[in-house]
């Protein structure tokens, strides 16, 4: 993973804070790993939902692994991220930084029309 290029996918829409402090927390742990985030909660603010998707769509083809935070499967951007990167062909990770970091590959084959 060192020296890969991560976009990290996860809920915003309805949280507080738009989950930036969750988003910022993984980038922070990813750039411990000598990994490079790509993170959306540093995108500008006052977009409206699809420029921001659009946004998320070009950070997706441009990275190497998408990071999928904790509720992703209940949030219908990043099941969009997630299915974009799986049609790209990018590896799917579930992610969760707590007193650690656990990865969760998701195999690409894998169907996410469930989600």
């Amino acid at each position: 993973m060192k020296g890969t290029k991560a976009y990290v996918s996860g809920p915003m829409t309805g949280l507080a804070f738009f989950n930036y402090p969750v988003f910022d927390a993984m980038a922070e742990t990813l750039e411990n790993l000598s990994v490079i985030p790509i993170n959306p909660a540093r995108h500008p603010e006052g977009l409206e939902y699809e420029e921001y998707m659009e946004l998320a769509m070009i950070d997706v083809e441009d990275c190497d692994w998408v990071c999928l935070l904790p509720g992703w499967e209940r949030s219908p951007g990043a099941i969009r991220e997630a299915k974009r990167g799986q049609e790209l062909g990018k590896v799917l990770m579930e992610c969760m930084v707590s007193k650690t970091i656990a990865f969760n590959h998701i195999p690409v084959d894998r169907k996410l029309e469930h989600v």
